[in-house]
This record gives C-alpha cells, structure tokens and sequence, in this order.
C-alpha cells in the first residue's frame, strides 16, 4: 500500500509540474496590457482631436492603437495612444528597448538573417 501512495503521488506531482510549465510557455509570450485615462482625449480649446472617438462608443467597438508615444518608453515597456484617448501599456518580461548615445529609447533589432554556410548556427542578428 505505501509503494502505491508514493507512485501516486509521484504521478500526481508529474502531471502538476507538466500542466504548470505548459502554462507559463503560453502567457510568456503575451504582454500585459494596461489601460489608463488620458490628457490627450480633448485639447486645450475643448475640443477632440480627429483621431479620438467619443465616449458613446458601441458595445462591440475595441479601440484602435493611434500611435506609440516613444517619450514615455522604458527598457521593457511601450505606451501607445489609443482612439478612444486611453493610453495602453505593454509590459514585456525581457527588454525590448536600449538607450543609445542619446540617452533615447531605441527598439531593439532581434531580426535574424542567413549568414555564412560555413558557420555553426547558420543565423546571425542583424
């Protein structure tokens, strides 16, 4: 009876392990997303700007990215105007951005391209 518990637990412990990995390797590519309330919904005179909708939007309607605002970039962070005036953060686990010579954000390049056949990998970063 004692060797059936532990191969049952020992099963029960797999399976839990198997079930957790695979989820995290799903949301990992997923960033997360934030919505806040947003100074550039009306400008100084009171009025919208063309590419802001209006509050009564539709049940269904889903607000459309207008622009990324590079100015409020961070090593592993985008901010992006949306139409409706809310701002959405995506917030990444690894970085997306480096500072140049400037102190600027920056996107970093992960492209790959085909490099020499002679080399190990075949692949290198452009």
């Amino acid at each position: 009876m004692k060797k059936f518990a532990v191969k049952f637990t020992a099963l029960l412990l797999s399976m839990l392990l198997a079930t957790q990995t695979l989820s995290s390797m799903a949301y990992a590519a997923q960033p997360s997303i934030f919505v806040t309330d947003s100074p550039y919904s009306s400008s100084a005179d009171g009025t919208k700007p063309d590419n802001v909708q209006d509050s009564a939007e539709p049940k269904d309607f889903q607000a459309q990215i207008v622009t990324e605002l590079p100015e409020k970039r961070t090593e592993n962070t985008k901010t992006f105007l949306m139409s409706n005036g809310t701002f959405m953060l995506a917030a990444y686990n690894e970085p997306i951005h480096y500072k140049d010579s400037n102190s600027i954000w920056q996107d970093i390049d992960n492209t790959l391209t085909r490099s020499e056949p002679d080399r190990l990998c075949g692949f290198s970063v452009a």
